[in-house]
């Protein structure tokens, strides 16, 4: 960080002390003065917590949270100026969105905040060598009263300190959240094109849940099946989840399967986020391309991961 407050509670303490002194004698001799406003705003923000919004998982691993107050912007000439990407994300999954940027040609070395609008607090994370548009992921809390929220994103071009840090043009993006199942157990898959991408899980017990067998004798549910049959439905999001106290220990395996390429000649890109209590994450990625669509069925697709609960 470029700014530390060091060891300021020791300098105000006397300074303080002396100040007080000085009011008395100032109150005797010449009235009380006039009170003056105070900018909280410079008081410096120790870093620490996270978002309740936004977790530090997806693009935001390794990123710090500030709770300060969302900086003005202008100050920089380096800004995004755009996205593309699905904004819907289920509660407790993850979305990625393709971002463009104005500046420079590189944006290695450059300091990134991303916060919620109205959420005192961002993160803030150093940017690789991001080829223009880059990828970035939102990693959404499982919260049930949420439908949506604006996440703001601004590049801070090093001039500044971390309690006052030089942005440009700040980018928001309003996202909806789905109200899908959550639980001891929740995997999400999510891709970026309009294909039709397949979620299988197969719980303990051997027992697979997919688009031909929702639900589980052991609780398990899928509770959304995007793009089925390439009847295109925009969320690009299948979820399967065991409720609270219902998932059945023992090992889980994750398959993706492509099932149909819908005319969609680009490659495509999916991701899966395995959440086990609401908060132990783990996120897979990969990739698809045309010729990969099979029209599968059960025991399809491609092993993702496997893991055991609890």
């Amino acid at each position: 960080m470029r700014h530390q407050p060091g060891s300021l509670t020791l300098h105000v303490l006397p300074a303080l002390l002396l100040l007080g002194l000085v009011a008395c004698n100032w109150d005797t001799e010449f009235g009380t003065p006039e009170p003056t406003d105070f900018d909280f705003q410079q008081i410096p923000c120790e870093p620490g917590g996270q978002s309740s919004v936004l977790l530090p998982e997806g693009g935001l691993a390794g990123g710090v949270f500030h709770p300060c107050e969302r900086p003005p912007e202008g100050g920089s000439p380096l800004a995004f100026t755009g996205w593309d990407g699905l904004n819907a994300v289920a509660m407790g999954g993850q979305t990625t969105l393709d971002l463009d940027w104005d500046g420079g040609a590189s944006l290695a070395g450059s300091p990134l905040l991303v916060g919620v609008e109205g959420e005192r607090g961002w993160y803030l994370l150093t940017l690789g060598d991001l080829a223009d548009p880059a990828p970035f992921a939102f990693h959404v809390a499982p919260d049930p009263g949420r439908t949506q929220f604006t996440a703001w994103l601004a590049i801070d071009d090093g001039t500044g300190t971390t309690d006052e840090p030089q942005v440009g043009a700040i980018l928001e993006i309003p996202f909806t959240v789905l109200d899908l199942g959550t639980g001891d157990v929740q995997v999400t898959l999510t891709w970026d094109t309009h294909t039709d991408v397949d979620l299988h899980v197969v719980d303990p017990t051997g027992e697979e849940i997919y688009y031909g067998h929702s639900e589980s004798a052991s609780g398990g549910e899928l509770d959304h099946d995007s793009n089925a049959g390439c009847s295109i439905d925009g969320l690009n999001t299948e979820n399967v989840y065991w409720p609270e106290g219902g998932a059945p220990a023992g090992e889980y395996v994750v398959r993706v399967d492509y099932y149909s390429a819908c005319s969609v000649a680009d490659p495509t890109n999916y991701t899966v986020v395995v959440a086990l209590h609401h908060e132990d994450y783990t996120t897979y990625n990969g990739t698809f391309l045309p010729e990969d669509a099979d029209g599968g069925g059960a025991g399809s697709g491609v092993t993702v991961t496997t893991f055991s609960f609890p």
